[in-house]
């Protein structure tokens, strides 16, 4: 359930009672740094009662009724990040201690766990955890570390949230993303627009105007991280994925928290972790099914099963990658853009699978598809990849003329995954042919690879 308070009001300190050095001291310790990094609010509220502060006391200094508190000694995960900031702004303790946002003053000594360094395939077990805490209950896929969540920035607000609010957001995140779909990268823009945006939580609006406002900043959050991912930034990218499904969580909007999830499962496959890419798409599946007949589910279970089996075909799991490739062909795209978008993916899988005939098929009717679309996107330069590596690996005649266009086509995009993730099966393949021409591609495709502009 989303975490329900009541809002934070300005308190005299005889109303709050002082939160003395000791009981601060108390929160320095190994045992709190630890449970403040894993954002354990439980534990964190244990030590203090344990150290004399009565629950009423901890209610005044973090804004929250006394029940809340209790149910939050018994075990209620607090996932909420407004709630988490005013809990580390009650207790005085940094916000970057539980890995919330922080300027430079504010920034963590040491690292999220002990002494310890978090290295890439912990912090995708993190994100794991993140979703699995908030779907289950419990982080039974990872350890809850803290990642870095992006600062808030002031900007002047409405004196009442209304419909035309929300969607005026809406459609500047469908803006954002007709460009990052046409261009790729964007980070710097979205991202900025995504962190403004989270101050409009704080402004008044009724139980459904708040749950609509959380549900498009998922949708906003979602789509930065996804930029955040096409531009190279994959801490930032796992930071507003998992303030995405948070926001989500709080809306009650299963679909946005599996698109979360579904894009952050693509980031882990983007680094070899293909398992991991397969059960943060799993949880997602089972999210959706808590209401598989809200609006948008079977499109995003589709997304999820396609990702399913691109995974499995990954680790070489061949009957389960057909099986969800099938779950996922069951949804029929309407839109020129769907249905090449989908061909394409369909396409990577059989060529995970060694399958060079039937992932032909799919990437010509791809590029077909994204002609027929009419306007030159980075998908479609996704499918030109595809189909010259292809062509490449099985000696086609035609094979150096689809790798120049492919090549060409990633010129002016600002993808660095594009670049440096989808040019490296066409690199090999050329490399692999080792003629003279295939060469000089792969030369020319490494250059641009390396390139950050």
């Amino acid at each position: 359930m989303p975490d329900r308070t009541t809002p934070p009001t300005k308190r005299t300190p005889a109303e709050t009672g002082a939160f003395s050095a000791e009981h601060r001291q108390r929160l320095t310790t190994e045992p709190a740094r630890r449970a403040l990094a894993r954002r354990d609010i439980a534990a964190v509220y244990r030590l203090l009662t344990d150290a004399g502060i009565t629950q009423q006391h901890i209610a005044n200094l973090t804004g929250q009724l006394p029940s809340e508190v209790s149910e939050i000694l018994k075990g209620r995960q607090v996932m909420a990040y407004n709630v988490l900031v005013r809990i580390a702004d009650g207790f005085d303790v940094p916000r970057g201690w539980m890995g919330l946002a922080y300027d430079a003053q504010e920034a963590p000594t040491a690292p999220a766990v002990g002494e310890e360094v978090v290295d890439e395939n912990m912090k995708r077990r993190a994100m794991l955890a993140i979703a699995s805490a908030a779907l289950l209950g419990a982080p039974v896929l990872g350890e809850l570390l803290a990642l870095p969540t992006p600062p808030t920035t002031d900007t002047p607000l409405p004196s009442r949230l209304l419909p035309s609010d929300i969607a005026a957001l809406q459609k500047l995140t469908t803006q954002l993303r007709a460009g990052a779909r046409t261009y790729g990268g964007g980070a710097e823009v979205v991202t900025t627009v995504a962190t403004r945006s989270r101050s409009l939580l704080s402004v008044p609006a009724s139980d459904p105007i708040e749950s609509q406002l959380k549900s498009a900043l998922a949708d906003l959050h979602t789509l930065a991280g996804w930029c955040c991912v096409d531009s190279g930034l994959p801490d930032q990218a796992r930071s507003f994925f998992a303030t995405a499904m948070d926001l989500a969580a709080e809306a009650g909007d299963g679909v946005q928290f599996a698109t979360a999830l579904w894009l952050a499962g693509i980031q882990m496959r983007d680094a070899g972790a293909y398992d991991d890419d397969l059960k943060a798409c799993q949880l997602g599946l089972i999210k959706l099914a808590e209401a598989p007949d809200a609006p948008g589910a079977t499109e995003m279970a589709a997304w999820l099963n396609t990702e399913c089996a691109r995974a499995a075909a990954a680790i070489g799991h061949g009957d389960a990658a057909e099986r969800s490739l099938q779950a996922a062909r069951e949804w029929q795209p309407t839109t020129a853009y769907d249905i090449a978008d989908m061909e394409c993916v369909t396409s990577y899988v059989h060529l995970f699978l060694g399958r060079l005939d039937t992932a032909q098929r799919f990437a010509a009717h791809s590029v077909r598809h994204w002609a027929a679309e009419g306007a030159s996107r980075r998908e479609g330069v996704l499918a030109d990849i595809a189909l010259a590596t292809i062509h490449t690996k099985t000696n086609q005649s035609d094979a150096t003329t689809l790798a120049q266009r492919a090549i060409a086509s990633v010129t002016p995009l600002q993808s660095l995954r594009t670049r440096q993730v989808k040019l490296a099966p066409l690199i090999k393949a050329l490399d692999d042919r080792g003629d003279s021409t295939s060469r000089d591609l792969a030369h020319c495709a490494r250059q641009m690879a390396a390139s950050t502009t």
